[in-house]
């Protein structure tokens, strides 16, 4: 059969055993909290300290990498700028040379009607007849 406890008993228990088991359990963890610091504060350190070696090497690696990376495309811009460069002027050079024999032959033809002009004041270009 299972007794249950009386006002008296719960008073006893608050009186003399609830001081006594919250001293005992103070006394303890002032004694053991700060071996638990001594101990447990290092070994979290070094926890840490080994995890951010870790995480430094990997950053490194990859750094690295990225580099690469970024070197890699450089110079293949530098090609692809290279190689638009010489295909624009490829297309350009015919160009070009037709524009300069154009100017040139502009210039003939503009010393030659300079020459008629100076030959053929009034515009006609008959030959005098004699009479």
């Amino acid at each position: 059969m299972v007794k249950s406890l009386t006002q008296d008993d719960v008073n006893f228990l608050k009186k003399e055993l609830v001081p006594d088991i919250v001293k005992q359990t103070v006394s303890v963890v002032k004694k053991v909290v700060p071996e638990v610091v001594k101990t447990v504060i290092p070994q979290v350190n070094k926890l840490l300290l080994d995890q951010d070696k870790r995480v430094q090497k990997h950053l490194n690696a990859q750094t690295i990498r990225l580099i690469g990376q970024n070197v890699e495309l450089e110079q293949k811009f530098e090609k692809f700028v290279t190689d638009s460069h010489s295909k624009i002027f490829d297309k350009i050079d015919p160009v070009l040379k037709e524009v300069k024999a154009s100017q040139e032959a502009r210039s003939l033809i503009e010393e030659r009607v300079e020459a008629l002009e100076n030959i053929h004041q009034e515009g006609d270009h008959s030959l005098p007849t004699s009479n």
